[in-house]
């Protein structure tokens, strides 16, 4: 099995973040009475977070950071796991041999 490249999976899962992120932000108007927009769960997420422009943006700086940390932890705590998981094959084995002449 191939390692994950941290890069890739941060750009992956900051994409999907920022999707999810813009979807509920301009959702917001069109159903207000949603329970997810009640009460301060999006202050307590986002930091500095408000239903204004700047505050919206300040969630989406919140939202990125989120997904690339998530991203740094899970893709190199898979790279770990993998490495001790692998198994040794043959191939991986050295197939030269120091030999000496005596």
């Amino acid at each position: 099995m191939k390692t994950l490249n941290i890069k890739a999976t941060a750009f992956a899962l900051t994409s999907v973040a920022v999707i999810a992120y813009a979807l509920c932000a301009v959702f917001r108007p069109l159903f207000p009475e949603w329970p997810m927009y009640q009460g301060t769960l999006w202050q307590a997420l986002f930091p500095g977070f408000s239903w204004t422009t700047v505050g919206i943006l300040i969630g989406l700086l919140w939202t990125v950071a989120y997904a690339v940390f998530g991203a740094v932890v899970f893709a190199s705590a898979y790279n770990i796991f993998l490495a001790r998981t692998r198994p040794v094959t043959d191939s991986l084995r050295p197939t030269h041999h120091l030999h000496h002449s005596s």
